[in-house]
């Protein structure tokens, strides 16, 4: 449960700290303009390795709330910041998901599979070592965080709590409209569903379009050579020409690979700080390298 006795005063911003920059998008959709938000992993860095730097420790300071999200570098910092700062109240955004587990990659599924690499791959094909983090790639779930958020700083602001859930409110119908406009953008694509990315990503996303993502690398690892190797066959006789990597990570093997497969690389953001927009960019890219994919059929 949240704490009661939590109090801001009406003429102070709010101050908060975010794991990722889309939760600095969702934060702001609840709190309007009363709101101070720091985001702890930068643009550019890697959610998995990522360590706070000295003057994010020093503002975390005069943070009220921390909205966690799940993320691989929280295990090891949520403990610290809140020793750093004992009187922060962590929010688990991500604790009413259930959550998926995360995929392997197309190269761990055994070479002695008769449906081995076609048809649709189901979740027994794949080797799941974790679970899935990416919980806000999916306009469903982000509804579950918003409110969530909406919840906590009702409890800290209880004064502002009409504008809260009015902007709720709002919030929910955007996520609304465009889970709408997806399923729109994805009707009508028939039996090959599959799209390839570098990192694993876009599970939720997938699940909730019905789509399949195939991932080249699990948790950060990539494949041997020869595992690399035999990928590239499998997803040359898929018909497969688009690989969708993101700039978190480097872009050697997805240059290695695109070159092999004679296709192309695509960049999706999964950590893009505009993430209305972005969302439906990325579906309008996966969709039209499914439309190719039914081309070279």
């Amino acid at each position: 449960m949240i704490p009661m006795d939590i109090s801001v005063f009406a003429d102070e911003p709010i101050q908060v700290t975010v794991s990722i920059p889309p939760q600095k998008y969702f934060v702001e959709r609840i709190c309007g303009n009363n709101i101070k938000i720091t985001v702890m992993i930068v643009p550019g860095a890697n959610p998995a390795t990522y360590e706070p730097k000295a003057s994010q420790m020093k503002i975390l300071t005069h943070s009220k709330i921390y909205f966690a999200i799940g993320v691989p570098f929280e295990k090891v910092w949520l403990n610290k910041f809140k020793t750093f700062n004992p009187g922060l109240l962590i929010i688990h955004t991500d604790r009413s998901i259930k959550k998926l587990a995360m995929k392997g990659s197309l190269h761990t599924i055994p070479k002695d599979r008769k449906d081995y690499p076609g048809g649709e791959m189901e979740k027994s094909h794949y080797h799941a070592t974790s679970l899935d983090p990416h919980i806000w790639l999916a306009p469903s779930l982000v509804s579950i965080q918003a409110a969530l958020i909406a919840e906590a700083l009702i409890k800290i602001d209880p004064q502002n709590k009409k504008r809260y859930r009015e902007n709720l409110a709002s919030f929910r119908i955007d996520l609304d409209r465009l889970d709408k406009n997806l399923k729109r953008i994805f009707k009508g694509i028939g039996e090959k569903k599959q799209f390839l990315v570098f990192h694993p990503s876009w599970g939720y996303f997938a699940q909730a379009y019905g789509l399949e993502q195939i991932s080249v690398e699990m948790e950060g690892k990539e494949p041997s050579l020869s595992e690399l190797a035999r990928l590239i066959k499998d997803i040359r006789s898929m018909g497969i020409k688009t690989a969708f990597a993101q700039p978190q990570f480097p872009l050697k093997t997805a240059k290695i690979m695109s070159r092999e497969i004679s296709g192309q690389i695509e960049i999706i953001d999964p950590l893009e700080q505009s993430w209305l927009q972005n969302i439906e960019e990325v579906a309008k890219k996966i969709r039209s390298a499914l439309d190719d994919l039914h081309l070279s059929q």
